[in-house]
């Protein structure tokens, strides 16, 4: 698991736990804001999505 892989895991496992994160990452990709590093997630398949930040309300284009 990378770096952004454990940070994720890190994150959820306080939430959800691992088990959670397992089961949405056949259907979710994770990644995170350029400026806050917030934790998102989109569901995959979508294309190119535009996405605001839940956190600083920036907006970004992310593939997924």
């Amino acid at each position: 698991m990378g770096k952004l892989g454990y940070k994720i895991a890190q994150f959820m496992s306080g939430r959800h736990g691992m088990d959670q994160l397992s089961r949405d990452r056949k259907n979710y990709r994770y990644f995170k804001c350029p400026c806050c590093k917030q934790v998102q997630k989109a569901p995959k398949g979508r294309g190119r999505i535009r996405v605001t930040c839940h956190k600083c309300g920036n907006v970004f284009e992310k593939k997924v």
